[in-house]
């Protein structure tokens, strides 16, 4: 356990002083070219041609910072497979360390009421993961940035800002996490009683309306939209579980139902966390991440809308009778009593509200 701390320790530690040898540039190298004159090709005319202006401005640019240009963008490239690769050796050290495990104990042992959990959880993940990442996080915003003469803002400045943003982080992030959560766990409440169809179309409806709202939000940039949109899709994703699992195990024998669950939840993750690195790539690769939140958004809709098509055609029939366990086969068998002679069995059940509630 210490040789694996250390490890990871020692990584973090080789990769922030090695960062330190790219900020000692010339101070030369790192002014960027100025481009005063307009070429012939930029004037205005009647029959102005974009690109042939664009190659025209690009001209008067010198070779040699040209070629800066290019390395720091294909340096850029390159930066996003590492960053891909740390956060994965971080994830792993987090899961085989049981620094997760500590973090998940330490948020149950805080308090019971399970959307805290949540939120303290994610301040402890944050927190750890941030510092972990910190030494490829100065090497990239910051040494990297003054080494191609990108940046003017010295250290002190600018971890003033990553202080600013972690904070932001805590306290939006965790809080968008509790609303969520807390939403998810007052619905299922809520719905405990209600028929399990009734559940997953009120959590289908939600989770759409709840989308929505969200999406709407994010291209409004309103802050209070966005809580109202997260508690609604919260209560969508609650019950909308909750529905799909009494609907479906009951479907199965009582020695299925270990593995039917297992199942359910493999399925689940893989529906939350494949979406999440396409989305992840989209930000990047893509039209950004308002553009990427909306395509999310209105797939998750799409999907949600076939779940309530296929509700809506499967209307409820006769319900298939459950897999009698151990207690509810020994119920009917009382009940049958007088039709099956055993020793046992021969006492006919006192009271007609007995025969109701054991099923007879």
């Amino acid at each position: 356990m210490s040789s694996r701390t250390g490890m990871a320790t020692a990584l973090c530690c080789v990769i922030f002083f090695c960062s330190a040898s790219a900020f000692a540039q010339p101070p030369a190298l790192n002014q960027m070219p100025s481009v005063i004159q307009v070429p012939a090709e930029a004037q205005a005319a009647p029959h102005f041609d974009a690109t042939a202006a664009t190659n025209a401005y690009l001209a008067q640019i010198p070779a040699d910072k040209t070629a800066r240009s290019d390395a720091y963008f294909e340096g850029g490239y390159w930066m996003i497979l590492w960053d891909f690769l740390y956060g994965a050796v971080i994830a792993l050290l987090l899961l085989n360390l049981r620094w997760s495990a500590r973090m998940r104990d330490l948020a149950e042992r805080v308090t019971r009421f399970k959307p805290v959990h949540t939120f303290v959880y994610w301040l402890q993940y944050l927190v750890l993961t941030t510092i972990l990442v910190f030494p490829l996080t100065v090497y990239e915003d910051y040494f990297r940035e003054h080494k191609y003469g990108l940046a003017t803002q010295t250290f002190g400045p600018w971890m003033g800002d990553q202080m600013k943003d972690l904070g932001v982080n805590v306290v939006l992030g965790g809080l968008s996490l509790f609303v969520l959560a807390a939403s998810a766990v007052v619905a299922t409440i809520v719905l405990r009683r209600a028929a399990a169809r009734t559940v997953m179309l009120f959590g289908v409806l939600a989770l759409i309306t709840g989308v929505a709202v969200t999406v709407l939000a994010v291209s409004l940039g309103s802050a209070a939209v966005f809580f109202a949109g997260s508690a609604i899709a919260g209560a969508g994703f609650g019950s909308g579980f909750q529905g799909s699992i009494r609907t479906v195990v009951p479907l199965a024998a009582a020695h299925e139902r270990a593995g039917l669950v297992s199942l359910l939840y493999v399925v689940s993750y893989l529906g939350l966390g494949v979406p999440a690195v396409l989305a992840g790539f989209g930000v990047v690769h893509g039209g950004g991440l308002i553009s990427t939140a909306r395509y999310y958004g209105a797939a998750v809709i799409a999907l949600a809308a076939l779940a309530l098509f296929g509700l809506a055609k499967n209307r409820p029939g006769r319900a298939p009778e459950p897999a009698l366990g151990p207690l509810r086969r020994y119920d009917r068998q009382v009940c049958l009593g007088r039709w099956w002679p055993s020793p046992w069995l021969s006492r006919r059940p006192a009271r007609p509200s007995r025969q109701r509630a054991s099923g007879c």
